[in-house]
């Protein structure tokens, strides 16, 4: 896989636009009809109810895998955004101030960016704004570095922001995050957050110097980067490595596992609009008729039980995020 960012960027968005087209194209053959009950269906066996289960079987196998990926897609996309929402207000929250004057405001004029300071001891540097970027740096880093480690910092950052890698690391994490079932795009994104800091990291070195970057990194080493922003700190091991050690090989790209369930869950969906099934009227109607009459709790109680089971899913998602820090 090529070290350019735009193509990795490309193949990437390119992947999930294809997915995209083809679910579309999926839930067209389904009709209205058809979609409707079997959303309703798929909706109701998260209850945990066992007649919406034996729903789920009077449905064939092409229609069922179509909805379930179109639904895991829109919770997806929907989770994606709502997470970027929260990024946003906390950037906004953030107390910025212009850097007037000084060496590396001339540099950022001869950029054209913009420039500021955060109030924090924690060294940081990162870039945020979708359509007009700015690039911020921490008071705790300017007093640790040197002139020549600021500068680098500075033209790391401004090689992000004349990019707009702000709005592109967006896309690229809609995209692998929409489509999470597939998860070669999750390594896709991955590959292109390193490759992106590896060639700010050349032009920050084309400007500079390997030991001023070098002794910038080591500042910004395992600090977190601001959610929401593209940052300094990002993949700095890999970083020091090719620093040292130009010549070093990247990580995998794809793990075995992330290349089978790929290939399962690319499979099934082609599986599915090869041979494509849709429920007529009357079958669209007996399943309905079916859920409504057995059912013993009814839309109610399918809601509730679904909101329970959704709840525990993401108690048990959240623990096993603590357990793994």
């Amino acid at each position: 896989m090529s070290e350019r960012p735009n193509v990795v960027l490309g193949a990437l968005l390119g992947a999930a636009a294809t997915l995209a087209v083809l679910l579309a194209a999926g839930l067209l053959i389904l009709g209205d009809e058809g979609l409707g009950t079997i959303g309703a269906t798929v909706a109701g066996a998260f209850s945990a109810c066992f007649l919406f289960l034996l729903g789920l079987e009077q449905i064939p196998f092409s229609s069922l895998a179509i909805v379930v990926f179109a639904l895991a897609s829109a919770a997806g996309l929907l989770r994606t955004m709502c997470a970027y929402r929260r990024e946003r207000r906390v950037l906004r929250s953030l107390p910025l101030s212009p850097i007037e004057e000084g060496h590396l405001r001339e540099e950022a004029d001869r950029a054209g960016m913009r420039l500021f300071t955060l109030p924090s001891l924690r060294p940081a540097a990162f870039c945020v704004g979708l359509l007009k970027p700015r690039v911020v740096v921490s008071a705790g880093l300017l007093e640790r570095l040197e002139p020549e480690e600021q500068v680098a910092v500075l033209c790391h950052e401004l090689a992000h922001a004349r990019r707009r890698e702000p709005l592109k690391c967006l896309l690229a994490r809609v995209a692998a995050r929409t489509f999470f079932w597939l998860p070669a795009l999750n390594a896709l994104l991955e590959r292109y957050l390193l490759v992106k800091e590896l060639a700010a990291d050349r032009e920050a070195m084309g400007r500079t110097s390997r030991p001023a970057l070098a002794g910038a990194l080591s500042q910004v080493l395992a600090q977190p980067t601001p959610a929401g922003a593209v940052g300094m700190a990002e993949f700095a091991a890999v970083r020091v490595d090719r620093l040292f050690e130009p010549a070093t090989r990247l990580p995998r790209l794809i793990r075995p596992w992330q290349a089978l369930a790929s290939v399962l869950a690319a499979g099934t969906l082609a599986f599915a609009l090869a041979f494509p099934s849709t429920l007529g009227p009357r079958e669209s109607q007996r399943i309905m008729e079916m859920l409504a009459t057995m059912s013993p709790h009814g839309l109610p109680g399918m809601l509730a039980g679904a909101a329970v089971n959704l709840a525990a899913l993401g108690g048990m998602a959240l623990l096993a995020r603590r357990l793994a820090r």
